[in-house]
């Protein structure tokens, strides 16, 4: 999977990835919460965090 295609990922499906199916808790930065349907890239440039490689790592599986 291209960068392109790993932000696109949801929080949603990097959670299920790591997680499971029965994965209830959204994961917090700065205050700001990680709703489900948000993309991630756009969850961390608004929280002021960059994207790690293993992001990318994590959406491709």
């Amino acid at each position: 999977m291209n960068n392109q295609a790993a932000q696109s990922a949801t929080a949603l499906d990097v959670l299920r990835h790591c997680l499971g199916p029965a994965a209830s808790a959204w994961p917090q930065a700065n205050g700001r919460l990680l709703h489900g349907s948000e993309p991630l890239g756009d969850w961390l440039k608004h929280s002021g965090q960059s994207t790690p490689a293993y992001v990318y790592h994590l959406a491709a599986i």
